[in-house]
């Protein structure tokens, strides 16, 4: 999660910042953090996780909001690694592969277990991200989505949290 991190700018002049495209309130809704720290451990960077560093994050959702935001979490998560795929990355292919993998097999052990039919928002959303992303181009380079004739930076409602203002 990015929440809370710090970048060198050596960094962002080398890999980019942000995919616009990805993230709360872009076309393609969320991964932005991932992308970023993907986009850096594949530049030849460490990515490192210090838990003595903390902060308040007031990310939370009420049980109302978690279909929609799983399913934004889905779209955001197929957009990434199907920009990766579209890439050559042969190491996204194989995390997408896993993803895969696990999320079918809690599908089927609900099914199996607990007689639970209902489609999984996450997996089936991963299928709309890799979707909606086929309207962008890439940039090869710098590894960032492109607006074309289908595909438009917009800005969208996803992952809005209700009852927040938004300046106009």
């Amino acid at each position: 999660m990015g929440a809370n991190f710090a970048l060198r700018r050596s960094i962002v002049d080398r890999v980019g910042l942000f995919d616009e495209a990805l993230g709360g309130g872009g076309p393609l809704r969320s991964s932005q953090d991932y992308d970023l720290a993907y986009r850096v451990y594949r530049a030849g960077f460490a990515v490192i996780l210090v838990p003595d560093v903390k902060v308040d994050h007031y990310g939370s959702r009420t049980a109302a909001q978690w279909p929609a935001t799983m399913k934004a979490y889905g779209v955001g998560d197929g957009a990434f690694y199907s920009k990766h795929i579209r890439c050559g990355d042969l190491l996204a292919l194989r995390l997408f592969s896993v993803q895969l993998m696990w999320g079918g097999a809690r599908y089927a052990k609900g099914v199996l277990l607990k007689g639970e039919l209902r489609p999984n928002d996450y997996l089936s959303h991963l299928f709309v991200g890799i979707r909606e992303a086929a309207k962008f181009a890439i940039d090869r380079k710098q590894r960032l989505y492109r607006e074309t004739a289908k595909g438009k930076m917009t800005v969208t409602e996803a992952n809005v949290v209700s009852g927040v203002q938004r300046h106009k």
